[in-house]
């Protein structure tokens, strides 16, 4: 059955049309969910059928790993802090449909809190991102929204763990509007006419 999901005419194995409502209801980036897939399948076939981690997909099968390993999504025990950020940027592109400044942005805030904490992302509690944020004082509201929102992101969105849904979001601090007194404003003008 062919399937028209506004992307691309997407072949579907049985009669799965269901599927494909509810993630365009969900509002995922169809193509880029398939191609995600596909690239994890394409790299697990070249390193001669080992299991890579992907948060998409699971390519293992069973509930264990041959060596009695518990799969989890996304763990990244053994992966550099640029392979993370890699495997992360090509999910949020894909999957999330984010853009390139929000994800060159997510990128910088969650590299520092990976290379502050010196752990894995499975091991990030939530004492860890505190002492993160503290690193990076003083720092504005506006600053520390858009750094929880990407370790959100990251964290929920991405590997499924709810480590940072509980930092409070800062509301942004309005500044009140300063109006001229009289007297500025006829200083203003006197300067001004002289010109």
């Amino acid at each position: 059955m062919e399937l028209d999901s506004g992307v691309d005419n997407i072949k579907i194995a049985g009669d799965d049309t269901e599927l494909v409502s509810q993630a365009q209801k969900l509002g995922l980036n169809i193509s880029g969910v398939t191609e995600h897939a596909l690239h994890s399948y394409v790299q697990m076939l070249q390193n001669d059928g080992q299991h890579v981690s992907s948060p998409v997909i699971d390519t293992r099968t069973g509930s264990d790993d041959v060596e009695g390993h518990t799969p989890e999504k996304a763990q990244h025990t053994e992966s550099s802090v640029e392979e993370i950020l890699d495997t992360y940027e090509n999910y949020a592109k894909t999957v999330l449909n984010r853009s390139e400044n929000t994800v060159n942005q997510h990128r910088r805030y969650i590299g520092r809190l990976l290379r502050h904490s010196e752990q894995p992302p499975s091991a990030i509690a939530e004492a860890d991102i505190m002492t993160y944020l503290e690193s990076e004082q003083p720092m504005s509201d506006s600053k520390k929204n858009n750094i929880l929102s990407s370790l959100r992101v990251f964290f929920s969105e991405y590997l499924d763990r709810e480590v940072a849904d509980d930092f409070e979001m800062p509301t942004r601090s309005l500044r009140p509007t300063e109006v001229p007194t009289k007297d500025e404003l006829q200083i203003f003008y006197t300067h001004r006419q002289r010109y």
